[in-house]
Parts: C-alpha cells; structure tokens; sequence
C-alpha cells in the first residue's frame, strides 16, 4: 500500500454518475467514472469535494480501495432537506455529469513497524466508509497484523456494510468486526454497547506502540483522541482522524455584538486591498464566505485549501504552530516558512492590521 503515491496535485475532475444504488435505511453508494479518460489519483482514506451546480461543495471519502479502471465509490447519507441529497434522490441518474475535486486529507495507511502491531479502526455512521478502503487495500496487501475494526451506530440498521465485514473476518483470520450502539440506541440491541471510544478503549487499554485510525463525528473523534491517548497510552503521532462535519454553519447569533479588524490581502488576481473581516471566527471562514477560497474540510486540518502567507512581522503575532497544522503543511509542494492555514487562525482584536497573501486559487499540490 505504501507505494501508492499521493497525487501530484488536487485538481478539478469531470465525472459521470454510473449509478446511486441504496445500502441502507439512508445511505446510498455512488459510482462515479472519469469523463475524460483522466481518473483521480488517491490513497485510501482520502476524500474528494462534490461541486454542486450553484456552486456549493460537499466532501465524501472514497469508500474503496483504488480501482483499475478508475472508478470512485461514495457512501452518501440522504437528508430530508438536504442540497445534494435532493438531488440524488431527485434529479441525478446514470449518465449525469459531475465535477469533484480532490483528493485531499492525510488519514493514509501507515505501515506498522511490525506485523505483531495492533490496528484499531473506530467509525461513527459512514465514516466507516474510508476505513473501509483503507481496511481492503491493507488486506489486499497481505496485512497480517491484529486489526479490530469498532463501529458505532443508534440501531442495527445503521451497519449497513455487516454482511461485507463478517464475510471479510471470515476470509482474514487477523480481523475482528465489533459493531457498538450507544447507550441511548436501540434498547432491543443484544452485541456491545456504549460510545465506540469507551468500548475500544476498555477491550484494549495499553496501546502503546499501536496504529489507531478514526473516521466519523467530530464530537467522537476529539473524544476518541482523549480517551485512547490520555487513558490508554496511545502515542500522539499514531491517532489518524479524520472528522466529518455539516455542509452548513449555524447561523450567526444576531444580539452578539461583533467588531471588525482591519486585514491587507494580496492576491494574484486583485492584487493588494483592504477588508474589513469580523473578529471571534476563524480566519478561514471570512475568507470562504468572501469567495477567496474553498475552505474544503471546514477547519478540521486536512485539505489545506484555506492556506495563507503571512509576511514575517505578522506571522510572529499568531500563535505557535501545532503538530497536525505543521504536518499537513510540509505535506504541500512550495509552502513556505510563513504559511499557515486560516482555519488555525482566530480572527481576534489584537491581529488588527496584519498582511497576508493568498495562493493562486488553484488547489495545492501534494508532495509524494
């Protein structure tokens, strides 16, 4: 798996829609082909971005190892009221064309140091889905390390792929499939129960030297990267997350009082201006919500689209860098010393003033 190379850079893609075909109670699997004979290059546990016709993007993880023949598959959950779910249930069918863009995100196999190294995989909803690419292609690979694969759900029902992981425990005699409702789920539920994180962190609770990888709610993902590292001695750098989160904001509260700051930006297009940007937000969700960037994984440090440079004086006045923003910067061909991502940085009084620059609007290479 490790021979998989990151794709030389995140582009935009023209698909066409081969089917929607339901996988449960609310989630279906979309089969999109390359329109143009080009296909999408990406390691498992990435995602792409759905561009939708106003506009709008929607970020999904491709759910299956890569293809041959270069076709994406996408574990979608409908809404009632949701955009791009109307549309699938609507509007969209075979033959229809799609633009995404991707891949993006760093949740990536990484190779275990050896093969008595324990993998564990937690999941909330379809943030099962790249875990299960990720979950194939290391089986496909000959991966014969213990792998524990813990998903959580509300009710039987939401397991929508356990019929694909028993037969795979069936054929791989490392795996083990524990699915997990919670404690307020289906009262008639039999197997284990409780939040996923508590049930992996109570069967395992010495992970030192383990390989963790979580996928699902950003509740349970922060909650997970607690309880697994502060209780059960998981090594920092060995939790991979990547957190799903809403295609929309809540609403800003009316009768808070918001002042402003004052930000100079330059960029390729509109060369050098000034802009007035709201405090007590991040920096990214100003510059998306003004149409400067995309903003692709909502503040959560894994597409690095919201990438700004900063000039040397202004960039002594943010706050220190973290590890997961620096690792995901020097993972961005020609990113510089004073870049940073806007999601990391809080619109707050006493930035007043500062300069930054904003890359050209293509999406950001990736290094191999």
């Amino acid at each position: 798996m490790n021979a998989s190379p990151l794709p030389s850079f995140a582009r935009p893609f023209d698909t066409a829609l081969l089917a929607v075909e339901p996988l449960g109670e609310t989630v279906v699997r979309v089969r999109l082909t390359s329109e143009s004979g080009r296909s999408m290059s990406y390691r498992e546990g990435q995602f792409l971005t759905v561009e939708l016709p106003d506009g709008d993007l929607r970020s999904y993880s491709m759910a299956a190892p890569v293809r041959d023949d270069g076709t994406l598959e996408l574990h979608i959950r409908l809404y009632p009221n949701g955009k791009f779910s109307s549309l699938l249930r609507d509007r969209l069918g075979a033959g229809d064309k799609l633009k995404v863009h991707g891949p993006y995100g760093d949740c990536t196999w990484q190779a275990p140091p050896s093969t008595q190294t324990p993998v564990l995989m937690l999941a909330t909803g379809t943030g099962i889905a790249p875990l299960n690419a990720l979950l194939e292609a290391a089986l496909r690979a000959g991966c014969a390390n213990p792998i524990w694969v813990y998903w959580g759900g509300l009710k039987a029902e939401d397991f929508y792929l356990a019929a694909h992981f028993n037969t795979l425990t069936r054929w791989h005699r490392n795996l083990r499939f524990i699915p997990v409702v919670a404690p307020d789920g289906d009262p008639c539920w039999t197997g284990e129960r409780g939040y996923v994180q508590d049930v992996a962190a109570r069967r395992h609770p010495d992970l030192d030297g383990a390989c963790v990888y979580v996928c699902g709610a950003p509740a349970m993902v922060s909650a997970a990267r607690t309880r697994l590292i502060d209780d059960c001695r998981l090594c920092a750098q060995n939790f991979h997350a990547d957190a799903f989160v809403s295609s929309t904001a809540p609403p800003a509260d009316p009768f808070k009082a918001v002042t402003a700051i004052s930000v100079l930006l330059s960029s390729v297009h509109d060369g050098r201006r000034e802009m007035n940007l709201p405090s007590g937000q991040s920096l990214m969700v100003s510059l998306r919500d003004a149409g400067l960037i995309k903003g692709v994984c909502g503040g959560n440090q894994s597409c690095g689209t919201c990438r700004v440079t900063l000039d040397p004086a202004s960039f002594s006045r943010l706050k220190p860098i973290e590890r997961t923003e620096r690792r995901l910067l020097q993972s961005l061909e020609e990113c510089g010393p004073y870049d940073r991502l806007s999601c990391q940085i809080r619109v707050e009084a006493d930035l007043d003033g500062i300069s930054l620059e904003l890359p050209d609007p293509q999406p950001l290479p990736m290094k191999r």
